[in-house]
């Protein structure tokens, strides 16, 4: 018996560890990104070469700052890709004393399934919290609590 195409797809979206954003079906480079927000509410965008490509909508982590509770979101380049191509930007930070704080970390991304971790040296940050302030540079951390933005190498 031949499965009508909608339920052979819908059992495969099922089946799916990941989240996928953006263009799929292509034949170019595959990116997967590592990540959790803090409050569910937070988006990262996802741009290569300075044009936002895909759009990503954490969820909620129950386990925020630990090790658990990583979501796998998944992006269809439709060409080759390097890390220094890729910037993940936290755009839709607030901060509401006593109400609400969203924070984003991102553990990783992976090209074609090649880690790149987001604490190495050489990924530069904007958004970081350090000493008080809002601050930009390689502070070889996972977390954006301010918007700005990861660039990797």
């Amino acid at each position: 018996m031949k499965y009508p195409l909608v339920f052979v797809m819908l059992v495969a979206l099922l089946l799916s560890s990941t989240t996928p954003v953006g263009a799929q079906g292509t034949t170019g480079d595959e990116l997967s990104i590592i990540a959790k927000g803090k409050t569910g509410d937070e988006v990262v965008d996802i741009v290569i070469d300075d044009v936002a490509v895909a759009s990503i909508d954490l969820g909620k982590a129950t386990d925020f700052f630990g090790d658990q509770d990583w979501g796998t979101y998944t992006y269809a380049h439709p060409g080759p890709l390097t890390a220094s191509q890729v910037r993940l930007e936290f755009n839709n930070d607030l901060y509401i004393p006593g109400i609400t704080d969203r924070d984003v970390r991102i553990d990783k991304i992976l090209i074609n399934n090649t880690p790149y971790e987001t604490e190495d040296p050489l990924v530069t940050g904007k958004g970081i919290w350090n000493n008080g302030a809002c601050r930009t540079g390689n502070f070889q951390t996972d977390t954006l609590t301010c918007k700005g933005h990861f660039q990797y190498q």
